[in-house]
């Protein structure tokens, strides 16, 4: 019996070890998964094309690496953008795997200019796999007159 408790007391003490072994603090929440706001994007205009470009975050606002990306919306409005409201269009989720993260997306003006003197705002939102966001990119300006190409 005494062989017994020898063998069974170095497994007790590695076990409670284990057990103990942690993290200090308090449980942290499950990750959103909000992909970063973009922050490089620019804009070029070319006659009645507007050209946009920016990088594809890789990081959520938690510092994890993006696991399930989600759609790219784009936004044009007349105002200062504070979120997205009706995206003008929705690019596919980017692959994780992907080695090139640059994103371009090309819009066509029509020829309207409520005011000659408008400006459109442009931003992009990246969503996570639910559709939600942490919020719009920077905001790029395109002066809205017609313009020859």
């Amino acid at each position: 019996m005494t062989v017994a408790k020898t063998n069974l007391a170095p497994i007790l003490l590695w076990l409670a070890l284990l057990a103990a072994c942690g993290s200090p603090g308090e449980p942290l929440p499950p990750s959103l998964e909000l992909a970063r706001p973009v922050s490089n994007l620019r804009a070029v205009r070319k006659g009645n094309t507007v050209t946009l470009t920016w990088t594809a975050p890789t990081q959520t606002t938690d510092r994890h690496n993006i696991r399930h990306p989600g759609p790219t919306e784009i936004c044009r409005a007349l105002v200062s953008l504070e979120r997205c409201g009706g995206a003008i269009a929705k690019l596919p989720p980017t692959k994780s795997h992907d080695k090139d993260l640059s994103r371009t997306y090309t819009d066509t003006l029509a020829n309207f200019s409520p005011n000659p003197d408008a400006t459109f705002f442009y931003a992009v939102e990246v969503l996570n796999s639910y559709g939600k966001s942490s919020g719009p990119s920077n905001q790029v300006q395109v002066p809205a007159a017609p313009t020859l190409p």
